[in-house]
């Protein structure tokens, strides 16, 4: 679930306003996503030689389609807000990065935020066969090409 809370990073005046408990969900797609790429190229090396099949062929196909959509994750996670502090006059965002976190700083004069907006779960089921519920908003940086992504989805209770 995303959380809002008042607590602020000590001594340094930013009050945090926004943190996402469900980045770990978005860690593990990207295991999902990489892994597949490098099982593909280890495959493709490892069958190399005396393959009267050509199966290292198939893994050299399927090694750089995979890793084109694990580069994709790696856009979108560095678009993926983790956490958001801001004071009067400056937003601190938290986003993703491949081995870590990224933090960056931007004056509230050029930070834009979009509206909340859900997906409709009834059209995902027919389309997918699987319920999806969510919900995100945006905070548009000038000079930045992607918005970053607030993730607003509730995580549904254990028990």
């Amino acid at each position: 679930m995303a959380e809002s809370s008042g607590a602020s990073a000590p001594g340094d005046g930013y009050e945090l306003v926004y943190r996402n408990t469900r980045l770990w969900r978005l860690r593990f797609l990207q295991l999902v996503f990489w892994g597949p790429a490098v099982f593909f190229a280890w495959l493709a090396w490892a069958t190399r030689i005396d393959d009267p099949t050509n199966n290292h062929v198939a893994s050299l196909v399927l090694s750089p389609v995979s890793a084109l959509f694990a580069l994709m994750i790696e856009v979108y996670i560095r678009q993926y807000a983790t956490a958001v502090w801001r004071t009067k006059d400056a937003m601190r965002i938290e986003s993703m990065s491949t081995f870590g976190r990224i933090v960056q700083t931007f004056p509230m004069a050029n930070v834009t935020f979009g509206r909340e907006r859900r997906s409709n779960p009834y059209a995902t089921r027919a389309a997918t066969g699987f319920w999806l519920d969510n919900s995100y908003s945006t905070i548009r940086v000038y000079g930045r090409r992607l918005p970053f992504i607030l993730d607003t989805t509730a995580d549904r209770p254990t028990g």
